[in-house]
């Protein structure tokens, strides 16, 4: 498994090191390639990758299984 390692300058011209908290079984991104990250403002060492698709699917996946136990619940299915 891999986790992206993020390098962001600091204020006194060095960097600090992060990583993403998203594990892949694949390097992705590749080392050396820019990528856009998120973190609230002044608190760089919560820096992250934002990842759309993989909330998407984790938030849609727990909504689904939601309704399904709902409607088992209530004998509609």
């Amino acid at each position: 498994m891999y986790a992206a390692i993020l390098l962001l300058p600091d204020d006194r011209g060095g960097f600090i090191e992060v990583r993403d908290p998203l594990y892949t079984p694949f390097p992705k991104p590749v080392i050396g390639e820019l990528v856009d990250v998120v973190h609230p403002i002044g608190l760089p060492e919560q820096a992250r990758i934002p990842h759309p698709w993989f909330r998407t699917l984790m938030y849609g996946g727990l909504g689904y299984a939601s309704v399904s136990i709902g409607l088992k619940i209530l004998g509609l299915s």
